[in-house]
């Protein structure tokens, strides 16, 4: 765990859940991987793409919860 954060954000006096800002971050790691594997050329090696860009976005948005509001 890198950091001990509360579990909501406040902005301009509204709580917002910090899952929300996990996803939203999130999102940056399939937009990586996609420059990523076009640029080396082997984007058409890939099977199921959209299953991978999904699966690149759902652990980036589990990773950032856990580093920065996990409990443990």
């Amino acid at each position: 765990m890198l950091v001990q954060l509360p579990d909501t954000i406040v902005i301009f006096g509204s709580y917002f859940p910090a899952w929300i800002f996990c996803l939203i971050a999130g999102g940056i790691l399939p937009v990586a991987g996609h420059v990523a594997l076009h640029r080396s050329g082997i984007i058409a090696a890939v099977p199921f793409l959209p299953v991978f860009y999904v699966l690149l976005w759902l652990c980036g948005s589990l990773a950032l919860w856990l580093a920065f509001f996990g409990r443990g």
